[in-house]
């Protein structure tokens, strides 16, 4: 076993990947790599970082995994942090996946789950195994929840199979509105909400403050599709709900 390990991999552009760790050994005969001890790891080219107290990686599979507070982060304007119990790396699908107290967090949302699988060829995170996210203006939980990116923004958010969200009609105000539902699908433009669809089993309710443009009130509708739109401080710009409509209207006037 060797002390002080640095391991450098150049790539073609001129970039470098390092991995550096306290101790570790080399197995060349089937090219693995065993390192333990404040294991760090940097490619300029991905812009990632990765920390862990052991890890493996095989140059001729292309496995590997992290284990023992495995940490993945990027830094810059499209940050995000994936914490997990292992992480493991499959270079030839180009595929991650992420198991046991999986946390991921960016600048506008943290997903939560037991397993995740990133598709790195279709940019794409697939949580499962008790789902949930949180935002400043919404939370939700499915048993699937599959979040789509593009150039490592969030594009499209996917929710499969008991869906549930509860989230502020803008303002700072509180979560008091609920959307339940079978599949659920939300859009995002320049990393802000745009539109929301509900399909099959739709049960929702809706709170609205009491402005000088409205009078309070409090709606309950259910329904096999809904529709929002929502504006440029993520209040809800527009409301449509058809098929098998049923819905409870209660207002409150001056």
């Amino acid at each position: 076993m060797q002390r002080n390990v640095v391991i450098t991999e150049l790539h073609n552009e001129g970039t470098t990947r390092q991995i550096t760790s306290n101790n570790g050994s080399h197995y060349r005969d089937r090219g693995e790599y065993i390192l333990q001890g404040n294991v760090f790891a940097i490619d300029e080219r991905e812009s990632l970082f990765a920390s862990s107290g052991y890890a493996m990686f095989n140059l001729q599979t292309g496995y590997g995994y992290m284990i023992e507070r495995p940490v993945l982060w990027r830094t810059g304007a499209d940050s995000l942090a994936l914490y997990a119990e292992k992480i493991e790396f499959f270079e030839e699908n180009n595929k991650m996946v992420a198991s046991f107290d999986v946390t991921t967090q960016n600048s506008d949302i943290i997903v939560k789950s037991n397993f995740l699988i990133y598709y790195g060829d279709e940019s794409k995170m697939v949580y499962i195994g008790d789902p949930r996210f949180y935002s400043e203006n919404g939370d939700g939980n499915a048993e699937l929840i599959t979040v789509f990116l593009e150039e490592n923004d969030i594009r499209e958010i996917h929710l499969e199979g008991e869906c549930f969200i509860e989230f502020s009609s803008g303002d700072d105000s509180a979560k008091e509105n609920w959307i339940k539902s079978d599949f659920m699908e939300l859009f995002y433009i320049d990393k802000r909400p745009q539109e929301f669809i509900a399909r099959e089993k739709v049960n929702s309710f809706f709170m609205q403050n009491q402005n000088r443009n409205r009078n309070a009130q409090d709606n309950v509708v259910s329904g096999d599709l809904l529709n929002i739109i929502f504006g440029e401080d993520s209040s809800i710009s527009q409301l449509k709900i058809n098929q098998s409509v049923k819905g409870k209207y209660r207002f409150l006037k001056n």
